[in-house]
């Protein structure tokens, strides 16, 4: 992992929790907590429950520097795995953050109604997402066979060959999600997107377990020769 991409997580990591810190001069005592799923205000609560959302990045970081470490020793470890997990990191902290930043002005402009911000919360979480799923499908060909990431099956985990073919259709895979759900969150607004964004990671997710086994027999039958 490269000192860049090391600051770049250190940097969506640290500094949400400084911005919140600092936002609490400034928000009034109560704020609205929860929306529900129309986008309307059905709960109001403290402005100190902003924290919770910088907290649960410093969470989200650990959990995935554990992944790495894992991923990144024993059999299969390599440094191209832990710089794109590197990137993985960022790319959720990234998705997180701007969720932090959208409700935090939410919370300052007193938003009782979703519907009224400039931007759609959900439109504005697929193209984060679809930005991080076309990054992640980049890199993703390049991973080497590990325990814990990648396009993982019985079938890519059987032999290196496997796990390469079925890498390279997940990386596909996940960029051609990435730029459909860019695109459902620049036309589709509200719930619609992530449950339209939802669905096209599942079937994305289907096809690549399919595949894994196509490449998994692919293999054998390459082997039999």
């Amino acid at each position: 992992m490269t000192k860049k991409i090391r600051l770049l997580i250190r940097l969506l990591t640290f500094v949400p929790m400084a911005v919140c810190i600092i936002a609490l001069f400034f928000l009034p005592d109560e704020i609205p907590a929860h929306y529900n799923a129309a986008g309307e205000v059905d709960r109001w609560g403290s402005k100190y429950e902003t924290l919770l959302f910088p907290g649960l990045i410093v969470v989200t970081r650990a959990v995935m520097a554990f992944m790495t470490y894992v991923a990144t020793h024993g059999a299969g470890a390599s440094e191209s795995n832990r710089k794109i997990l590197g990137y993985a990191t960022a790319g959720i902290l990234f998705v997180f953050d701007i969720m932090m930043l959208y409700y935090l002005y939410a919370g300052f402009a007193g938003v009782t109604e979703l519907g009224s911000m400039p931007v759609d919360i959900s439109q504005l979480m697929c193209i984060a997402m679809g930005i991080v799923f076309i990054a992640l499908g980049n890199y993703l060909p390049k991973l080497r066979r590990n325990g814990v990431s990648g396009v993982r099956t019985k079938w890519s985990m059987a032999n290196d060959e496997a796990w390469k073919l079925s890498q390279r259709f997940g990386g596909a895979a996940f960029m051609v999600d990435g730029i459909i759900t860019i695109a459902i969150g620049v036309f589709i607004r509200g719930m619609a997107s992530i449950l339209v964004s939802l669905g096209l990671l599942i079937a994305a997710g289907t096809a690549m377990v399919l595949y894994s086994r196509h490449a998994y027999m692919r293999t054998q039958r390459n082997s039999g020769e």
